[in-house]
C-alpha cells in the first residue's frame, strides 16, 4: 500500500515538473522569436522575416 502511494505521488510530481519544463521551453522559444523580430526591426535586415 505504501509503495503504491509513493509511486503515485512521484508520478504526479514528475508530470508536474515535466509540464513546467515544457512551458519554460516554449517561453524561451517565443522570447527568442521576439528578440529576433525586435533585432531585425532595429537593424532593418532584409531576409529575416519573423512574424
Amino acid at each position: 500500500c505504501v509503495n503504491f502511494a509513493v509511486r503515485s505521488c512521484m508520478q504526479t510530481a514528475l508530470k508536474a515538473a515535466n509540464s513546467v519544463v515544457g512551458l519554460a521551453g516554449m517561453d524561451v522559444i517565443l522570447y527568442a522569436l521576439w528578440v529576433l523580430r525586435a533585432w531585425s526591426k532595429q537593424h532593418s535586415v532584409v531576409g529575416i522575416i519573423v512574424c
